[in-house]
């Protein structure tokens, strides 16, 4: 050969008069039309790659071992997810297997993998949703990325407000909510006008209402949040509901987060005095302590 170019990823380009071919990882040779183009395509990580060889505007995809994959006329190839590859023609995009089935025809602008089930794609300034496994199919039509919530279970924005659909793009919970985190596989913390509510998605019940904040604790497998409401702070179990009713002048949490230590503060104005009482993570009395108004600002400490 007259010369030798490595292309990456263990290929070689081989050049000699009339005839240049490519040199694969497990010593496969395919010989190149006089005209032909390379091109190595390589994944977001770079592990992973496939060579695009042009000829009179005919592409041909191969793996790294020589093996013809598919063969297409669209205008560029690139990899979206191990097993897909993004088609390009006339500036729009689609997808396509290994096998060269066309998945999604191109009329998106953009299509990008979130994961290998989880694909966003837009168009005309709207996103939508599509899962190659399952073949679920959500036409681009809200404002903001669908993004996984949980399990089937998918979150966007209509006319700058949260709602949450499924995979077949029925709504269960409305787009009228301003923020909303997930709390249980069927209960959401939702923020309107200012005001979270607990409530569950499936069958609209509001479990808790009129909280103003509230601190979420990751324990483990267990979560919990110290809400503020109208009423004073309590402390929410994920599991096991509302363990402390509001009514606490204040709720801190003194140890970790995987160790929880509560400190609840009460004042009985009645008697003028605090009662103070510690839980451990499994909300048992550690510790119980009565101050009266005049002492208790001398021993209160974080």
């Amino acid at each position: 050969y007259d010369s030798v170019a490595v292309l990456g990823l263990h290929l070689m380009l081989l050049y000699e008069p009339g005839a240049n071919s490519v040199l694969f990882q497990d010593g496969t040779m395919v010989e190149l039309a006089n005209q032909a183009t390379v091109k190595l395509i390589r994944d977001a990580n770079q592990s992973k790659g496939f060579l695009q060889v042009t000829d009179k505007g005919k592409r041909q995809i191969y793996d790294l071992l020589g093996n013809p994959i598919y063969h297409t006329w669209y205008y560029d190839v690139g990899p979206l997810t191990p097993s897909l590859f993004v088609i390009e023609k006339n500036r729009m995009k689609g997808i396509v297997d290994m096998k060269g089935k066309v998945l999604l025809k191109p009329r998106y602008a953009a299509i990008v993998a979130d994961s290998t089930t989880h694909i966003s794609i837009l168009h005309q300034g709207r996103f939508g949703y599509f899962n190659p496994e399952s073949k679920a199919f959500i036409r681009p039509q809200y404002e903001s990325r669908l993004v996984h919530f949980d399990t089937g279970i998918l979150r966007s924005s209509k006319k700058g407000k949260q709602g949450l659909i499924n995979h077949q793009n029925k709504t269960l919970l409305d787009f009228e909510y301003d923020q909303i985190h997930h709390w249980t596989d069927s209960t959401v913390f939702a923020l309107r006008e200012e005001n979270w509510q607990v409530l569950n998605f499936y069958t609209g019940e509001v479990q808790h209402d009129n909280i103003t904040g509230y601190d979420e604790i990751q324990e483990n497998n267990v979560r919990k949040a110290i809400v503020k409401t109208t009423d004073g702070y309590g402390l929410l179990d994920n599991k096991q509901g509302m363990v402390l009713n509001p009514g606490f002048n204040d709720i801190m949490n003194l140890g970790t987060a995987d160790e929880p230590v509560f400190f609840t503060e009460k004042y009985i104005p009645e008697a003028d005095y605090y009662v103070v009482i510690y839980y451990n993570h499994q909300m048992d009395v550690i510790r119980r302590q009565v101050f009266d108004s005049g002492n208790y600002d001398q021993v209160y400490c974080y």
